[in-house]
């Protein structure tokens, strides 16, 4: 009877022997996953990621929503100057695309009479006249950039002649994989002959930057 025991024992371990060890690896996995049980836990739910929006071109300036030049009681003789940078980015650029990134004036105003008056035509105005505006645009303290001066009155020339903005400078963006930065330097004096007819008067007019696909005219 025990060589009839013993042998029924060597038959069984005879067949699992015979088995794949991957068949008998399995079934210890299984045996353990059964028995596996979480004593504490602890989430972190509600994970959102969400996109933005965004314009295939883009420019910034360093002075948001501000003017760059404020200036009052401007007498003969006197000079002034006031900077600001524009950012320029073009995403999403492809080799088909040409960016021009420009520098320029528009809305320009004048008033007599502490402003109560307003005249028509900038041109005419006596401040206009004889107050000059020269304007540096380069990109880094090396660069000599563009640079233009003229009266007001003369900026307002040139921007009637083109559609309500004078270009002080445009340029052909290449690279677009990078932030291209544009400084501004922004100059003012006021005729040492400046008549009378000059006094209590004021100028106005926007400063801005822009990314166009044309070339400008």
């Amino acid at each position: 009877m025990g060589k009839a025991m013993r042998a029924g024992r060597a038959k069984r371990w005879s067949k699992l022997a015979a088995l794949p060890v991957g068949v008998l690896a399995s079934g210890a996995m299984v045996l353990t996953a059964t028995h596996a049980t979480a004593g504490a836990s602890a989430w972190n739910e509600g994970n959102q990621i969400g996109s933005g929006t965004w314009a295939k071109y883009d420019v910034t300036s360093s002075k948001p929503g501000q003017a760059v030049v404020n200036v009052k009681d401007l007498k003969p003789g006197q000079t002034g100057t006031a900077e600001v940078s524009y950012n320029f980015q073009a995403n999403n650029h492809t080799s088909a695309d040409r960016v021009f990134a420009g520098v320029l004036l528009k809305d320009f105003f004048a008033a007599n009479g502490d402003g109560d008056r307003a005249i028509e035509d900038v041109a005419d105005s006596e401040l206009a006249k004889h107050l000059h505006l020269k304007i540096r645009v380069h990109e880094g303290a090396q660069d000599q950039g563009v640079t233009k001066s003229y009266t007001v009155a003369e900026w307002f020339q040139a921007a009637t002649a083109n559609n309500g903005t004078a270009r002080v400078s445009d340029a052909e963006i290449n690279d677009t994989s990078k932030v291209i930065k544009k400084d501004v330097e922004i100059s003012w004096s006021l005729d040492t002959n400046a008549p009378e007819a000059a006094q209590s008067s004021q100028i106005g007019f926007a400063l801005g930057a822009e990314l166009a696909t044309t070339p400008p005219k």
